[in-house]
């Protein structure tokens, strides 16, 4: 996943699907792990990954407000569960 701030900073993040299951609410769960309790559920994959892009941004919004680090995966895009991008 990658993350485009305000000044124009481009994060890249690692998101994992998770299939529908009891766990999830029978509902696709997509997560970001760099970002603790960043998760979004959908009704598609795609939706989840909407929704995530979403909360993300928010996350990434905190991060900054709270003058923490932003997490950025250190792998390379190509070798990631699931490379995505977001745009707040």
């Amino acid at each position: 996943m990658t993350k485009s701030d305000a000044d124009g900073v481009v994060y890249q993040f690692a998101a994992v699907l998770h299939l529908p299951s009891e766990d999830t609410g029978d509902l696709y769960m997509m997560e970001i792990p760099e970002l603790p309790g960043c998760r979004a559920w959908g009704e598609s994959p795609n939706e989840a990954l909407d929704y995530l892009r979403s909360v993300a941004a928010g996350f990434i919004e905190l991060y900054r407000e709270q003058g923490k680090p932003i997490p950025v995966d250190p792998a390379p895009i190509d070798s990631a569960p699931r490379p995505m991008q977001v745009y707040a």
